[in-house]
């Protein structure tokens, strides 16, 4: 057991992938894993997969093309199939005022720099994606995303991130960050008390959120399809509902939404309350 370490990462495939590039640059590095590596209930394991672009903070636009840029060797570098399909995405609007709202979103994507991003209806926007209800007038296009496997993906980094000499606790739970004044400086674990020199990340659904400047709290989502579409999510919808296809269409709800997926595709209505 390590008496300190440069950086603790707690977790989830944005831990992983931290872990991997500081091991890559001679940081001694532990990752501590409240269960094996992707399994559930982590958010690794139970996310969508997303890769996408559209919709980041401005301030994250420019780390968001530099992502999507990245995908496509991702796989050759770490040594694995990571299932990366770069089929576009969609942002679907069901409403004559959505879609007014999609006019303006695009417009937004395009002013942070994502000049492909573009406005689609019709037959061009039925072609994407044939599996769509007759109800959805508009969508918004991004062309450079898509999808990866999230349990492939987190297992690639850390996999790497290992062979780079990262060291990984699995089945160890973080119970509390150590805090002097507002830096966090340390981590309570069930395998006992870890000081890092440097910072704590935290990621997942089991972490808590800090405003230190030493610690980050992320979320990440990068299900393997050809073409993804989520609508707008409309107003007082709680809880999340996905549908994933093969070759066939299927549908799903929350409260009043519905979406469907096309064969070979993913049509997804994401709400979020």
């Amino acid at each position: 057991m390590p008496q300190t370490v440069e950086t603790l990462i707690i977790g989830g495939v944005i831990g992983s992938a931290l872990a991997y590039h500081l091991a890559r640059a001679s940081h001694s590095v532990l990752v501590v894993e409240r269960v094996g590596i992707a399994e559930a209930p982590a958010a690794s394991w139970a996310s969508a997969g997303g890769v996408r672009r559209q919709g980041p903070d401005p301030a994250e636009a420019a780390l968001a093309s530099a992502a999507i840029a990245r995908w496509p060797t991702l796989e050759a570098e770490l040594g694995a199939d990571l299932h990366y399909r770069q089929g576009g995405q969609l942002l679907l609007a069901e409403t004559d005022d959505e879609a007014a709202q999609l006019v303006a979103f695009v417009a937004q994507q395009q002013a942070l720099g994502f000049a492909d991003v573009r406005l689609v209806q019709g037959a061009e926007l039925r072609e994407l994606v044939p599996g769509l209800a007759p109800a959805v007038l508009a969508g918004s296009y991004s062309p450079a995303d898509g999808q990866a496997d999230p349990t492939l993906t987190t297992r690639a980094f850390a996999a790497a991130a290992q062979r780079a000499g990262a060291q990984y606790w699995t089945h160890t739970t973080c119970l509390a960050l150590r805090r002097v004044g507002d830096r966090v400086v340390g981590a309570q674990t069930a395998n006992g008390e870890v000081p890092p020199r440097r910072r704590c990340s935290r990621q997942g659904p089991g972490a808590t959120p800090s405003r230190s400047p030493q610690a980050s709290c992320s979320q990440s989502a990068p299900g393997s399809t050809r073409c993804s579409a989520r609508r707008l999510p409309p107003q007082g919808c709680s809880g999340r509902c996905w549908a994933h296809s093969g070759a066939s269409s299927r549908s799903s709800s929350c409260r009043t939404e519905r979406f469907c997926s096309a064969a070979g595709g993913l049509a997804t209505r994401r709400p979020t309350g």
